[in-house]
This record gives C-alpha cells, sequence and structure tokens, in this order.
C-alpha cells in the first residue's frame, strides 16, 4: 500500500470542511488531502480524476445526496472506501449506507482527532487487506 493515502473530502459546508482538515495531523497520520469540495457533482469529477483510495461525504448536501454520491462513486469501479459523514444519528442512514457498501459511518459532532485516527488505521488494514487479496487473486493461488 503506498503512502500517503489519498484522501478527498466532500460537504456542502465550508466550515464542516475547514474542521475535517484541522481536526488532525493528516500527514502524520499517513494521509494526504488531495480534494475538498462543496459540490456533489464536482467532487465525482474530481474523484475520477484523483482516484482517491478514502472519501469523507456528508450525508445531506444540495444537488446530490452523500448515498447517491458514494453509489455513483461504487458504479465508478475505482476501488474506494467510504465513510459518510452526518449531524444525525438516525439508524435509517446507517443502514442504508451499510447497504450501498460505505466503510462506516460517524456523527459530526463526535468527531476528534482520537476517533478519526483509529477510523484512519480501520481503512489502512481493510486496504491493505483489499491489496493482498487482489494479489492473490492475480498470482491464481487464491481458494487453493
Amino acid at each position: 500500500m503506498q503512502l500517503p493515502l489519498k484522501v478527498m473530502l466532500v460537504d456542502d459546508e465550508v466550515m464542516a470542511l475547514n474542521n475535517m482538515k484541522r481536526i488532525m495531523d493528516w500527514n502524520k497520520a499517513g494521509c494526504s488531502i488531495v480534494a475538498s469540495e462543496t459540490n456533489p457533482q464536482k467532487a465525482l469529477d474530481l474523484f475520477k480524476k484523483l482516484r482517491p483510495q478514502i472519501v469523507f461525504v456528508d450525508i445531506k448536501m444540495p444537488i446530490m445526496t452523500g448515498l447517491e454520491l458514494s453509489r455513483k462513486m461504487f458504479l465508478t469501479g475505482i476501488p474506494v472506501k467510504i465513510v459518510i459523514l452526518t449531524s444525525f444519528k438516525d439508524f435509517e442512514y446507517a443502514r442504508k449506507s451499510i447497504e450501498i457498501g460505505v466503510f462506516d459511518y460517524l456523527v459530526k459532532h463526535e468527531i476528534n482527532e482520537e476517533n478519526l485516527l483509529e477510523k484512519i488505521e480501520s481503512l489502512k488494514a481493510e486496504l491493505q487487506a483489499d491489496e493482498d487479496k487482489e494479489k492473490l487473486l492475480d498470482s491464481g493461488l487464491y481458494g487453493l
């Protein structure tokens, strides 16, 4: 797995984007924020161009919801781990997020440096497992 991991932030609120950028030292965590965007359609275009490995996306946005954006990102076939951000503790949002295949679901006001670093470590482990599985598939040894 190549470091730093490329991270994209998508939220229609500039203040929320700035908070995510400042909440921790991304470089120290082995990550680089390659894009932050308030417009979901522009975010999708940037996603296709920059191919970040991790995307943090707000669930409620105008133009396109975070779930719709996540679905469209998955449909590109570009490998990505998506974490949904929300201001709501709503089981229905969590259920729908899991249904479409997002990695996790975080409540914005509960995010701090410690739990975000934990999430990054989980994401790194998941990305490494995916990479290892891909190598096995490529070698023809998977399933033997």
